[in-house]
């Protein structure tokens, strides 16, 4: 279900009610209701839906998807709801026999903002439902009702900008390295208390500037060049009290262990964490232990979100997010666990959920130092993708400010890395790296192998993934995580490459060393991704479907879809392809994930093209132009809107297209992956400079094309070499290049991609005069086109038909095919469509009909000189001899051919069939 107000809305308001979407409570009257999960769940949905009639079937697929319930749990949740309301609103949920309910509030539910709130009035007073049975509701009650005082201060600052103008302290003069290591003295189930500690201060000492946190793994290594001082946490029962907890920090300082102690009652370990953290801040960075937020969660919490960081730190964001997300449900102001269920629902691409926790966080993790607030400010940025480049450049402002922390940079370039992976790269190489820990530098050759594959810099993602692989495996145990990171990295690029079977033993590497680590969310991504590389099964992808959606993995399951969607789109079933395109857009939006929806937008664009719906692509296309996308998927934008204008014969406004995108990727010194990108655009400059007549040009911008490093790139080289050739009279060449094309389209793929790919090499043949084999490959074409709605390919294999049909003599079948291209694109498709019309022209010719011949001449020769098509100009000369407009000298024709170079347009197998 996708709600009708925007992703950010907090609160709902019906009349008197209002509804918290963040803290899941509602507030009747300004009483604060709690109601159960599910409750909440079928409120929100009724919100969404007004007016609408409900089957109860409906309502438990929706509510409790595939779960068998009791029909009961419908009646009773419906009860709840209506009490909750109360009596004078019940009637809001109206119960229509036989057909289900429907909801009717008085009043449209709108969005409103904290500023149009009310105190809100606890409903705790004596005998209020639940009270005896829920000793800690009162606690939760009063925690909500400060956060809506706090929301009430914050509001005026809440959807501002960060404030450029805010001073950011000078750097500390001197660098503090910090080690936190938990050490479990006791042993049993009392660990948890030194996890809340080491979490709470770990949150502090990693957002100072002048802070160097280091892991245990990392003091194995010894590559950090400041001598750090080791904090070990331990927690476990009083030796002759077991019924109190003690937590305790022991470190060195001028050469003697100190240690802090506190001890208590289970109940008041939070308290004693807060404490600890406190004195050792003081300790550790006298400077920095005011200007914190208070700990607030209770005991019981503190244990579960033990459980939950247990997965945090192996990143297994399926397992830690449900624990997390119960952890804010129960104590709704412990911001820290906010801030990590943001940081793990955004590892699952649930964009949605993660603005509402980071922006919940960055609420109630206050007061802190204002570098912390500033980095905190750039999160809550990043989860709006229109606004990634402000967290990009709040980043860059503590990145300058405070060199000595890398993982600002690291952060930046994260942030610049969807939209911008150009300044991504410029940014990772604005730094010394080599004196940094091993997880830093790890962080950043990771970084740079996503950032060169997302600008196609193939060798260099590779060679950056595998110089991870090698330091993560040489540094053994504790490092499996981030091998295994790094395995995953280097087999996306070989599947990039085509080096299938290199992909699948990196892959399979990786799921087994995410295993030993204990990440299932790892572990279920490398099997995917070895499956898929694998050729695997759809029934295997559908239980891999299934997995990713049962642990709420939106990322995996859009991974998913979109490639099981690619494999039907190689196969040429469309239909199938179009339907699992329909889920991975509807996941997207599910999860408000606008970035990815941006990138399958492109997909659908392709296929408005393809199927001629350019009203419709050009509306698309507008949207993704505003998106301002970068990288990859900026340079498709660039190739649709190209392709969209040659099919209008704007060849002009396509060279324009990609004159300004070719500035836009210019390679500059220290920016590499700017050279992939501009390989691609070469292929299809190379294809418009040939039909402009710029010889020189074209074959300088093939050979560009030819050096991506990518399969279907080298191959549209070959195929545009060979034609170049042709037409410059260099024929053997122009075999030899095309049977190389052959042979690379054969071991190519299938689907659209293939089959226009297999239609250009037909082209070829028939330039050399093989109509017959040129008609086969463009029939075979047809027969797998036909029915899937793509008409611009349908349009272009029978166009091969025609032509191979006119090179037999067979003008009736060449007249049929022509007039069978214009059915198929009535008002555009300028290309195909003017070599329809040629063909009619060479058939009048044929037949005799000079006079028809001579006037369709004449509107082609001056349609083709007002787009600038040199190519097409000198077919229509070398296939109707005498039948030029009268202004069209032979003078003007050899100049034509002198200044284009293209000697080899003169000779045309067209030109002895289409003598009369």
């Amino acid at each position: 279900m996708t709600p009708p107000w925007p992703d950010e809305a907090r609160y709902l308001q019906m009349g008197d009610v209002v509804v918290d979407l963040w803290q899941r409570r509602l507030r009747v009257e300004g009483v604060e209701e709690e109601i159960p999960q599910r409750v909440f769940d079928l409120l929100v949905l009724f919100m969404a839906e007004p007016g609408v009639l409900h089957s109860r079937t409906a309502l438990f697929e929706r509510l409790w998807p595939k779960t068998i319930v009791e029909d009961a749990n419908l009646t009773q949740n419906i009860w709840l709801l209506r009490r909750a309301l109360g009596e004078p609103r019940k009637h809001w949920v109206r119960t229509v026999s036989k057909g289900g309910y429907c909801f009717e509030p008085p009043t449209p539910v709108q969005v409103i903002e904290a500023t149009e709130l009310a105190p809100a009035i606890p409903a705790v007073g004596p005998g209020a439902p639940g009270d005896a049975a829920r000793p800690h509701r009162r606690a939760r009650l009063a925690g909500a009702l400060l956060l809506v005082a706090v929301l009430l201060a914050g509001a005026a600052w809440w959807w501002r900008a960060p404030d450029e103008g805010q001073a950011l302290p000078p750097p500390a003069p001197e660098r503090v390295a910090v080690a936190l290591i938990e050490v479990n003295d006791a042993g049993g189930d009392t660990r948890w208390p030194a996890v809340l500690l080491h979490q709470w201060l770990e949150w502090k000492l990693d957002g100072l500037p002048e802070v160097s946190l280091l892991t245990e793994a990392d003091l194995a290594t010894g590559t950090d060049a400041t001598p750090p001082v080791v904090v070990f946490l331990s927690a476990g029962p009083v030796a002759d009290d077991p019924g109190r907890l003690r937590l305790q920090a022991r470190f060195e300082e001028d050469g003697r262990i100190q240690r802090l102690e506190a001890e208590g009652e289970a109940s008041g370990v939070p308290g004693m964490a807060q404490a600890l953290s406190e004195q050792l801040m003081g300790r550790l960075v006298p400077a920095r232990r005011a200007s914190w937020p208070p700990l607030q969660l209770d005991a019981g919490s503190a244990k579960e979100y033990a459980a939950g960081i247990a997965a945090y730190r192996k990143r297994d964001w399926m397992r830690a997010a449900p624990i997390l997300r119960d952890v804010t449900r129960r104590s709704p102001r412990f911001g820290l666990a906010h801030l990590q269920l943001a940081r793990a629902l955004s590892h699952l691409s649930d964009q949605r959920g993660a603005r509402m926790h980071i922006r919940l966080a960055r609420e109630l993790l206050q007061p802190a130092p204002v570098e912390v607030l500033v980095a905190l400010d750039a999160q809550v940025l990043a989860t709006q993708p229109e606004r990634a480049a402000d967290a990009a450049v709040s980043l860059a402002r503590l990145a300058r400010q405070y060199p000595s922390k890398p993982e600002f940079i690291l952060q930046q370039s994260a942030m610049e890395f969807a939209a911008r992976p150009q300044r991504a790269l410029a940014t990772l190489q604005s730094h010394d790296w080599t004196a940094e820990p091993l997880e830093i530098r790890l962080r950043h050759h990771l970084q740079l192998a996503s950032v060169h594959r997302a600008l196609g810099d193939l060798e260099r993602a590779r060679t950056e993934a595998a110089t991870a692989a090698a330091q993560a495996s040489a540094a053994g145990a504790n490092w499996e995580m981030e091998h295994a990171l790094a395995l995953v990295e280097g087999g996306r690029t070989a599947v990039a490459q085509s080096r299938n079977d290199a992909a699948v033993a990196a892959f399979r590497q990786a799921a087994d060393l995410f295993s030993k680590a204990g990440n299932q969310t790892g572990t279920l991504y490398a099997r995917f991704m070895a499956s898929n590389a694998s050729g695997a099964r759809a029934s295997e992808m559908d239980v891999l479907l299934a997995k990713a959606r049962a642990g709420g993995n939106r990322r995996l399951e859009m991974e998913i879809l979109l490639r099981e969607a690619a494999r039907h789109h190689t196969l040429g079933e469309m239909d199938a392809y179009r339907r699992r395109m329909r889920e991975v857009v509807a996941s997207a939006e599910a999860a408000g994930d606008r970035l990815r929806r941006d990138q399958f937008e492109l997909l659908l664009l392709a296929e408005d093209i393809l199927a001629v719906d350019l009203a419709n692509a050009r509306q698309r296309l507008g949207r993704l132009q505003d998106a301002n996308l970068e990288g990859r998927p900026g340079l498709y934008v660039v190739q649709m809107d190209v392709d969209m204008r040659v099919l209008d014969g704007d060849l002009g406004g396509a060279m324009n297209a990609l004159e300004r995108a070719t500035r836009a990727v210019a390679p500059t010194p220290g920016v590499p992956g700017a050279e992939a990108l501009l390989a691609q655009l070469a292929c299809t400059r190379a294809a418009i400079e040939l039909e402009l007549g710029r010889l020189p040009e074209a074959r300088q911008s093939w050979t560009t094309c030819a050096s991506s490093s990518e399969i279907g790139a080298q191959t549209w080289a070959l195929i545009g070499r060979s034609e170049t050739e042709w037409l410059a009279g260099d024929t053997d060449q122009a075999r030899a290049l095309r049977d190389r094309a052959a042979a690379a389209v054969e071991a190519g793929p299938g689907g659209p991609d293939g089959w226009s790919r297999q239609l250009s090499l037909a082209g070829l043949y028939l330039r050399s005069g093989e109509g017959e084999t040129a008609a086969k490959i463009a029939q075979g074409v047809l027969e797998r086109v036909r029915g899937t709605g793509y008409r611009l390919r349908e349009a272009h294999a029978t166009l091969v038909l025609a032509e191979a049909a006119a090179l037999r003599g067979d003008w009736p079948g060449a007249r049929q095919h022509a007039d069978e291209v214009r059915a198929l694109l009535p008002q555009t498709g300028w290309p195909l469509r003017w070599r329809a019309d040629l063909l009619d022209a060479m058939a009048a010719a044929a037949f005799g009909e000079r006079d028809a011949a001579a006037s369709i001449a004449a509107r082609l020769h001056a349609d083709a000189s007002a787009k600038g098509d040199v190519l097409a100009l000198l077919a229509l000369h070398a296939r109707l001899p005498g039948l030029e407009p009268s202004d069209c000298t032979r003078a003007h024709r050899e100049a034509l051919v002198a200044r284009s170079g293209l000697r080899g347009a003169s000779h045309d197998p067209f030109t002895a069939a289409a003598r009369p």
